[in-house]
């Protein structure tokens, strides 16, 4: 069970004026997260994501080029097939290069540090390579008050307290654009302490209509945003005591059919998967509380990725028993994984989930995402992606004969 202690109990502030979603220059890494579904009497329902990441050099943030990332995917839940695009600029590589050596300086001596941080730096580019990730030369643009984001092809506008997205789909699907007008209060807290790593920034809205058009449809739907930032060093680390470590967490966005929305997280240290810190919101009519018992969340399902070995906790119990929540998660697909540069890759996924909300039936659709299941943190990490690798190259079957994944079940498609 996760707990929380004094201040940061109770009600919190909310409220129905749209924040300021503008980029905090101080800051190396920051992100803005779209999430949800449209759907289309002729194309039928999408659940969708775009993530763009910012991310500068961790000890001169406000000086060095921003690197821009972008996450786009989209799920056909009726025949379950997952489309992405990965893409980065190319300061994203030089950043991360940096941060990559810094990391390694920390932790391995000179002559095995440079060894694993090439070995790495050559597995990242392999992606680029294999293009599993792009590398797109068109200058990405940053612009503030109001906040607006440009780069070949994707739009992300903020004015009169809605947001504009103009994204294409991945694959052969359609461009969409669309107009995301909020339909409850944002949150909007700042300086989250997680015990001693930190403080975090964090901005949600769990519920804005979809209004737009994919390719020359009217389609409508429902999406969530939040934008983040604050004290990670470099590309999505953490300074603990001058440990230089990367984090990993568990997140899970969930909107219930009566009209409440959850926001869990569940921030893990990579190197020990020991937890550092978590985070629940619950956003009930025009409130959004903590609950001061905390919460619990435990796997109830694992998936093997037939693209890079790597093992994902997919299926979830979720318990709150002060707010008397009991939720099962399923997803939508197992295979919803998503290259990253320099991660290897996340399993980011719609999903749904059925339970109980002060003793009454719910259903509802909601999201995961895993972050930090494929980092090379030792030696060891190094070669056993080395020959996961060539036996994946070599022997397809090696993870298609997955005995994890033959437990989960994914939600009804009909």
């Amino acid at each position: 069970m996760f707990g929380f202690g004094g201040a940061m109990e109770g009600v919190i502030s909310s409220s129905r004026q749209s924040p300021d979603l503008s980029p905090h220059e101080t800051f190396p890494v920051e992100w803005w997260f779209i999430q949800g579904y449209f759907e289309g009497k002729r194309l039928g329902r999408r659940n969708f994501m775009t993530a763009l990441f910012r991310a500068g050099n961790s000890t001169n943030a406000r000086t060095a080029d921003p690197g821009a990332m972008l996450l786009v995917s989209t799920l056909d839940p009726a025949i379950g097939r997952h489309t992405y695009h990965s893409r980065i600029s190319p300061a994203i590589i030089a950043n991360y290069r940096d941060m990559a050596r810094q990391f390694g300086n920390a932790r391995f001596s000179p002559l095995l540090a440079n060894t694993v941080v090439n070995g790495h730096l050559k597995d990242a580019l392999a992606d680029i390579d294999a293009g599993r990730v792009q590398l797109d030369g068109h200058e990405p643009s940053f612009s503030a008050y109001p906040f607006r984001f440009q780069w070949n092809g994707f739009s992300f506008r903020q004015h009169d307290g809605m947001v504009d997205l103009d994204f294409a789909l991945p694959g052969n699907e359609p461009a969409c654009s669309f107009r995301l007008s909020p339909r409850t209060p944002w949150m909007n807290e700042q300086d989250i302490s997680l015990n001693n790593h930190g403080p975090v920034a964090y901005v949600v809205c769990p519920r804005l209509e979809i209004a737009g058009t994919a390719g020359d449809e009217e389609v409508s739907g429902r999406a969530w945003i939040d934008h983040q930032w604050g004290g990670y060093i470099g590309w999505l680390m953490a300074d603990h005591n001058d440990d230089y470590h990367p984090i990993g967490w568990d997140w899970f966005g969930v909107n219930l059919d009566d009209g409440t929305d959850l926001l869990l997280m569940v921030y893990r240290h990579v190197n020990t998967n020991k937890t550092i810190a978590n985070l629940a919101y619950i956003f009930e009519e025009d409130r959004v509380v903590r609950p001061q018992q905390g919460f619990s969340v435990r796997p109830t399902g694992y998936w093997r990725s037939p693209h890079t070995a790597q093992k994902y906790p997919v299926a979830w119990r979720i318990d709150i028993p002060q707010a008397q929540i009991g939720l099962d998660f399923t997803p939508r697909s197992l295979d919803q994984e998503i290259p990253v540069f320099g991660m290897n890759a996340i399993w980011e996924g719609a999903g749904c989930v059925t339970g109980t909300h002060k003793g009454r039936p719910v259903t509802g659709e909601a999201r995961l995402e895993l972050h930090g299941y494929g980092y090379v943190l030792t030696l060891r990490d190094f070669l056993a992606r080395r020959l996961k690798r060539f036996f994946n190259r070599h022997r397809p079957a090696f993870v298609a004969k997955d005995r994890f994944s033959r437990t989960v079940q994914i939600c009804d498609r009909n």
